[in-house]
């Protein structure tokens, strides 16, 4: 997937999930998961098809080593992409813009998603098109 269809992928399913893929304890401890036995998806989770087992990546960031590799396995980052942030500490345009949305999706208010994601896609998107 190149990063224009990645971002909008990820921007449709935000913006009709309208919810975060997220339980909140006994406690009030919240916690994010990729894909919810409740049928919810988080910012990264909606890239995954539908019968990918994304449990063992739970509990994991965007740029830890088995969900960079799982997210290699289904053609959204390259071996290379990969490399260079593991061994040169690089991040490609791709990464980057993971990251920050993986942080839209678990750390803002539903309400500031469209605002913050229309930055993104002003800094990733139109220069890639």
């Amino acid at each position: 997937m190149n990063i224009k269809e990645i971002y909008d992928k990820i921007e449709k399913h935000l913006l009709t999930q309208k919810a975060k893929s997220m339980v909140e304890d006994d406690t009030g401890y919240r916690t994010c998961f990729y894909r919810h036995q409740n049928g919810m998806s988080c910012a990264i989770g909606c890239l995954f098809p539908k019968d990918y087992d994304v449990s063992k990546l739970e509990g994991n960031s965007v740029t830890s080593d088995i969900v960079m590799n799982s997210l290699r396995e289904i053609n959204v980052l390259s071996d290379y992409e990969i490399f260079a942030f593991s061994t040169l500490q690089i991040s490609s345009d791709k990464i980057s813009m993971l990251k920050q949305l993986q942080l839209i999706h678990d750390t803002l208010d539903i309400g500031r998603w469209l605002n913050e994601l229309e930055i993104l896609k002003n800094i990733f998107i139109k220069d890639n098109v």
